[in-house]
């Protein structure tokens, strides 16, 4: 739950690197999200997650939720893609 967060961190050994993950996350209300972050710096990041979706036509339902760095300081772009809409 959002009340009792969990963060597992595994430091690059190198500088191309695969890794896999399995989730299994049944979100029990919007806001709450499980999934992996890649950090670049302070600025920016990516990341992949399972969460509600809070508006739109896939509101109420559990969607996979990207976000992608931008060539602005702290502005991602988000994205649903097995959704029907891009309004998460």
């Amino acid at each position: 739950s959002a009340e009792a967060p969990t963060l597992l961190l595994r430091k690059q050994t190198t500088f191309q690197q695969r890794f896999q993950a399995v989730l299994n996350f049944q979100p029990s209300k919007a806001g709450y999200e499980a999934g992996i972050v890649v950090w670049y710096s302070l600025f920016s990041y990516a990341s992949i997650g399972v969460t509600i979706a809070s508006e739109g036509p896939d509101a109420g339902k559990r969607v996979l939720l990207l976000r992608s760095p931008t060539d602005k300081i702290g502005v991602l772009t988000v994205s649903c893609p097995f959704t029907s809409s891009d309004d998460c």
